[in-house]
C-alpha cells in the first residue's frame, strides 16, 4: 500500500514537472525576444528624441493640403526656434514633396534669419548633397538683395562641391547664368565660369542678348558685342561668334555688316566639313546652318538684293522657300514671278511653283486661272498639314465666291468644314451674305456678340465679307449690330 502510493506521488510530480516545462519555455523565448527587441525600440527612442523630437511647427505644416504646404514652411519659419529648424527640416523632407519644402525651410530662414542659416543649410546638404537648386537658389536670393559678390562666392563653392557630379554641376553653371541674366549681369556670368563651361556660357547668354538685339535695344547689341571679344579672347573665334556678330548688327540695324557675318560664318561652316542638304534640320549644326540662311537671306531682301540671295545661298529649295514667302505681297508681285520662273529652270518638279503661280495670279486679281493653279498644288497632297495648305484652300474657296461660282464656293465650303479648317465659320457667313441670307447672318451675329469682347469688327474688315455687309439689303442688319459695338456688360460679368 505504502509503495502504490509512492508511486502514485512519482507520476504527480512528473505530471507537476511536465506542466512546467513549456511555461518555462515561454519565458526563455519570451526573454530572448526582449533582448533581440531592445536594440530596435531603444534605436526608436532614439530617433523619436533626435531626428523626429517634438516640432509643433511641423504638425501645422502637415495639417494643411499639400499644395499649401511651401506657404505654411515660409509662415512657421520664422517663429520657430532655431535649435528646433533642423528637425523640421528633417521631419518636412520626408514627405511627398519634402525636397521642395526643405529647400523652402532654407531659404526662409536665410531671407528671415541669415545670421542662424548654418544649421539647416549642413541639415540640407546631409539629406540632399548633390541638389543644385540649394545654391541656385541661394544665388539668386543674394542677387535680390543686391549682394552679387556673395552670389557669385556660393557658386563657386557649391561647383566645386559638385565637382563629382558632372550632371548636378553643369545644373548649377545654367542656373548661375540664367539668375546673373535676370538681374541684368550677362557678362559678370560669363567672366565668372570655367573654361570648360565657356561654350555653353556663350550660347546661353548669346541667345538671351540675340532676343533684345531682335528688337533692336541698342544696349542688348553693345553687351553682345562685348560677351564675343571676351568669348574670342578667352576661347578663340568660331562660326558661333561670327553668328552673334551678325545678330548684333541686326540689333544696330547694319544690314549690309549682318549679311556679310552670315555669309562668313556660313563659310567657315563649310570649311570644316559641313554640306548644306534639303532634308529638315535633325541636328544642332544643320538648325545652326537653317537660322544663318534664314537670317542672310531676310537681311539681302531688306537690301533689295534678294536675287543675290537666290544665287549664293544654299540649299536652293529653301532660299526659294524664304523668298517666295517675303515677295508674297502683292507689290512684290512682279519679283516673286522672276523668282517662280528661275526656280522652275533650275528645280521643275516643286509642287510649291504651283502655289506660287497661283498667288500671282491671286494677287493680280486673275481668279480664273489661280484656281487651276490651287487645285494642282491641293491635288498634289504635298504638305498637307502646312499653312500653304490652309492658305490654298482659302483663297481658292474666295476665288469662286469672287466669281460668283457659289455651287463650287459651298462645295469647298463643306471641304474645309470636313477638315475642321478654322476658316470655316467665316467662310459659312460670307456665302449667307453672298446669297442674302438675312436669318443665318442673324443667328450668327447674336452668336459672336455671346463670345467676343469685339465680335463684329472681324466681320466688317474682311476683304470679302465686309464689302457685303455695307450693302443695302443688310442695312438692319449694321443697325442692330454695328461695327463699333463692344461686349462689355455680359463681358465683364462672365
Amino acid at each position: 500500500m505504502i509503495q502504490v502510493a509512492a508511486f502514485a506521488l512519482e507520476d504527480a510530480v512528473a505530471g507537476l514537472s511536465n506542466m512546467v516545462k513549456p511555461i518555462q519555455q515561454r519565458r526563455r523565448v519570451l526573454a530572448l525576444a526582449l533582448l533581440i527587441a531592445l536594440p530596435f525600440v531603444v534605436g526608436v527612442i532614439y530617433l523619436r528624441l533626435t531626428r523626429y523630437p517634438s516640432v509643433p511647427e511641423y504638425d501645422r505644416v502637415v495639417r494643411v493640403q499639400p499644395p499649401q504646404r511651401e506657404g505654411a514652411v515660409r509662415r512657421v519659419v520664422p517663429g520657430c526656434p532655431v535649435e528646433r529648424r533642423p528637425a523640421l527640416l528633417r521631419r518636412v523632407a520626408d514627405l511627398a514633396e519634402g525636397q521642395q519644402l526643405a529647400l523652402q525651410v532654407v531659404l526662409t530662414t536665410m531671407a528671415t534669419d541669415p545670421a542662424n542659416a548654418g544649421p539647416v543649410l549642413e541639415e540640407y546638404r546631409d539629406i540632399f548633397p548633390d541638389d543644385p537648386t540649394l545654391p541656385a537658389s541661394l544665388i539668386r536670393l543674394r542677387l535680390e538683395q543686391g549682394k552679387s559678390t556673395e552670389a557669385v562666392r556660393i557658386y563657386h563653392e557649391y561647383a566645386a562641391r559638385l565637382a563629382g557630379n558632372e550632371t548636378a554641376r553643369r545644373g548649377l553653371v545654367y542656373y548661375f547664368i540664367e539668375s546673373m541674366m535676370l538681374a541684368e549681369k550677362p557678362l559678370e556670368a560669363y567672366t565668372e565660369v570655367e573654361q570648360q563651361d565657356l561654350a555653353y556660357a556663350f550660347s546661353l547668354i548669346g541667345e538671351h542678348l540675340a532676343g533684345g538685339c531682335t528688337l533692336h535695344d541698342p544696349t542688348s547689341a553693345v553687351q553682345l558685342r562685348a560677351l564675343i571679344a571676351e568669348h574670342n579672347r578667352r576661347a578663340g573665334p568660331d562660326p558661333t561668334t561670327i553668328y552673334y556678330v551678325g545678330v548684333a548688327a541686326d540689333g544696330e540695324e547694319d544690314r549690309e555688316a549682318a549679311q556679310r557675318a552670315y555669309a562668313a560664318a556660313m563659310l567657315q561652316m563649310k570649311s570644316t566639313g559641313y554640306t548644306p542638304h534639303s532634308s529638315p534640320a535633325n541636328s544642332p549644326i544643320d538648325a545652326k546652318w537653317t537660322n544663318l540662311l534664314h537670317r542672310r537671306v531676310y537681311d539681302l531682301w531688306w537690301l533689295g538684293r534678294w536675287e543675290e540671295a537666290y544665287d549664293e545661298c544654299e540649299p536652293t529649295d529653301k532660299v526659294y522657300r524664304n523668298l517666295s514667302e517675303l515677295l508674297a505681297s502683292p507689290e512684290d508681285t512682279n519679283d516673286l514671278e522672276r523668282l517662280l520662273t528661275w526656280d522652275r529652270t533650275r528645280r521643275p518638279a516643286d509642287p510649291m511653283h504651283s502655289y506660287w503661280q497661283a498667288i500671282i495670279y491671286w494677287n493680280r486679281g486673275q481668279y480664273e486661272k489661280a484656281i487651276p493653279q490651287f487645285q494642282a498644288y491641293l491635288a498634289s497632297g504635298a504638305f498637307p498639314g502646312s499653312n500653304t495648305a490652309w492658305e490654298a484652300e482659302n483663297e481658292l474657296f474666295r476665288c469662286f465666291v469672287r466669281l460668283d461660282r457659289l455651287d463650287e464656293a459651298r462645295a469647298a465650303l463643306q471641304d474645309a468644314k470636313a477638315k475642321g479648317r478654322t476658316f470655316y465659320p467665316l467662310a459659312e457667313t460670307i456665302v449667307a451674305a453672298k446669297t442674302g441670307n438675312t436669318r443665318f447672318l442673324d443667328d450668327r451675329f447674336t452668336e459672336l456678340s455671346r463670345n467676343f469682347l469685339d465680335p463684329f469688327r472681324g466681320s466688317y474688315e474682311d476683304e470679302d465679307l465686309g464689302p457685303l455687309l455695307m450693302g443695302d439689303r443688310f442695312a438692319d442688319l449694321r443697325k442692330k449690330y454695328p461695327r463699333t459695338a463692344l461686349r462689355t456688360t455680359r463681358w465683364l460679368a462672365d
